[in-house]
Parts: structure tokens; sequence; C-alpha cells
């Protein structure tokens, strides 16, 4: 009889299923304006920085609109800081010059309101992206609210997948994920979520991991498989007899 001393080693088992992958900031741009599209500043595909004007409205008569609030603004203030000296001599009532002090305020609030008017008429991206899809063209009239494109920062891409109810026990925010592409290629990420409740069709759980995508490549919307790194086991390998 023959036999052989065999020492557990360290095994990190993982658990594979497939999903696919979204970017992890994704917004469908929408004008806060009525207006004729007038620039177009940015391609479609380019990428972008945050506040970067994305498209460029009509301002119609806000511009001059707003050049008539500033004077009366300017006025406003002259003629309150004119009523201040006088109240000090008891030569202004104090409902005047409450009268006063109100109209001012009331025209630096509609300047607010037309300076954020015409801003709107240039939205600009809210995060750093690629515009992914612009729906408009020069000429173009746009409501309030319309939907102009898409802006995606792909620089991070979020995995998304369902497992099995007696795999999510040992499933936990942390733990390494590795997605491998429909072309084989790796990127290494970890899990960020584990659903706390089963669907109710499937009785599977919803699992979330996050990773880096530093080549931008164009994966948002792509198929994946995740191999989660499941807690750390000790095992013994064994191989069949060899019979002689």
């Amino acid at each position: 009889m023959e036999y052989r001393l065999s020492e557990a080693q360290p095994y990190t088992p993982r658990l594979v299923t497939q999903g696919h992958l979204r970017a992890l900031r994704e917004v469908e741009l929408r004008t806060r304006s009525d207006g004729r599209v007038t620039g177009l500043p940015v391609r479609q595909g380019t990428r972008v920085a945050g506040g970067e004007t994305l498209l460029v409205l009509s301002p119609d008569a806000l511009e001059a609109q707003l050049s008539r609030a500033e004077d009366q603004l300017t006025l406003a203030r002259a003629e309150l800081a004119g009523a201040d000296d006088l109240r000090r001599r008891n030569l202004l009532s104090q409902p005047e010059l409450l009268r006063l002090q109100a109209s001012a305020s009331q025209a630096a609030a509609e300047v607010a309101q037309l300076r954020h008017a015409l801003a709107e008429t240039r939205p600009s991206a809210p995060f750093d992206g690629v515009l992914d899809r612009l729906d408009v063209e020069l000429g173009d009239v746009l409501q309030s609210g319309e939907t102009f494109g898409r802006l995606l920062d792909d620089r991070r891409l979020t995995a998304s997948a369902w497992v099995a109810q007696r795999d999510a026990l040992a499933l936990a925010p942390g733990q390494a994920v590795e997605v491998r592409l429909l072309n084989g290629e790796p990127l290494s990420g970890e899990l960020v979520h584990v659903a706390s409740r089963a669907d109710d069709a499937t009785r599977s759980f919803h699992v979330e991991a996050e990773l880096d995508n530093p080549e931008r490549l164009r994966l948002a919307g792509a198929s994946a498989t995740l191999a989660i790194a499941l807690p750390q086991r000790r095992v013994h390998a064994l191989s069949p007899p060899c019979w002689s």
C-alpha cells in the first residue's frame, strides 16, 4: 500500500455568470429653454469636459431684456443710496425707504432670472464624457424639456448580472471581479452591490460591479462574463490513482 502526505493549499473559487456592461454615468440631454438651434459647437462622438457648451439656441429678445433690467437695477440702487442719506437726515419716511429697498430687490431678482434664462440657451455638459448621440440640426426649433442628445462617461463601467439564490449568500460588496469581454480581453473591478431581495419571477439576485475602462473601449451595452472571487478556502489537490 502506498500513501502520500497531502497538505491543504489556499484556493479561491469563482462564481461565473453572464451579464452586460453600461457606462457608469449616462444622461439624456434636454433643453431648459425654447429656441432655434443656431450653433452646434460639438460634433457627435466628441469627448467633452464638464461645463463645455454643447448647443447654442437663439436668445431672441433675452439679451435686450437683460440690458434693460440691468439699467433698471443700476437706477434702483442709485435711488436707494440717495434715500439712505436722506433717511439719516430724517428727510425721508421709513415706508418710502422700504419701498425703494423692495424696488432694488425686485430689479436684482429680474436680472438674475434673465441671466439664468440666457445661460439656458447654451446648455453645457454636466460632467466629462463623450457626446454619444446628437439628435438636432442647425435651424431646428426646440421646446423646453426636449431631448437633443446623450452624454455618457465611459471612464468607468458598471457590469450587471443575476445570480441564483443559492449563490447569493456568498457574495458581498468589495469582492474582486474579473470581467471577460467577448473578444477574450479581461477587465478588473469589484462588486459594489448585491440585491437584498430576489426577483419575484426568477428568484435570482441582481449584482453590480464597477470597473475601470482606461482605454475608453466602446463597451457600454455589450455582453460580458463576470467571474466573482468567492471567499478563500483551503483544499487538498487529489489526482486519480494510477493502476499498473
